[in-house]
């Protein structure tokens, strides 16, 4: 049974919590318990017995809490995840434990992107959706830095990168992209 002092493996207790309050040498000990068990079921052979401790220890407060301690004090924190999402207050990791959760969570779907191959084939390909980096892409655009994507478009162009790519990378627009080719050809 949990009592407000201390944290199980299991769901968390019904006090109010924050970041400071949690008791970061229980929550080592009992992912570290958790981990044993799992060590020792696989020296058994018993992998139902593993199934069902991995499912406790990624489904506990302790794993969860540790793991966004783990990501957040370390340092690349102060780099966003891709949904470009910083938690750096103590009310935004605790928040962050909080929606760990199986249900929920719905993906991105994948894009599909024709390559041009021989003969005039078309293979297509799917790629799944980097939502972050094309906010971020269309931040520095609304924010003045389209010079800097011009120029890395136009580098790209140089280089001989494919156009598709370059217009799914840069987020330009097609009339942008072919002013910019226009303006290689003109300069060569």
């Amino acid at each position: 049974m949990t009592t407000p002092d201390t944290l199980a493996a299991g769901a968390p207790s019904h006090r109010q919590m924050g970041w400071h309050d949690i008791n970061w040498a229980k929550c080592h000990q009992e992912v570290r318990r958790l981990q044993a068990r799992i060590v020792k079921a696989t020296r058994e052979g018993r992998y139902g017995k593993i199934s069902s401790l991995q499912y406790l220890l990624t489904h506990s407060f302790s794993g969860k809490a540790l793991a966004v301690r783990r990501v957040t004090e370390n340092q690349g924190k102060n780099t966003p995840g891709v949904d470009g999402k910083l938690w750096s207050t103590p009310e935004t990791k605790f928040a962050a434990i909080e929606s760990l959760k199986r249900f929920g969570y719905q993906s991105q779907p994948l894009k599909k992107v024709c390559i041009p191959k021989a003969k005039g084939i078309q293979k297509g390909i799917q790629q799944g959706k980097q939502e972050g980096i094309n906010e971020g892409l269309q931040k520095g655009l609304e924010q003045g830095r389209k010079e800097a994507i011009l120029e890395l478009a136009k580098q790209l162009l140089a280089n001989g990168v494919q156009y598709s790519v370059v217009k799914i990378s840069t987020g330009l627009t097609d009339k942008e992209l072919k002013s910019l080719s226009q303006k290689n050809n003109q300069n060569d």
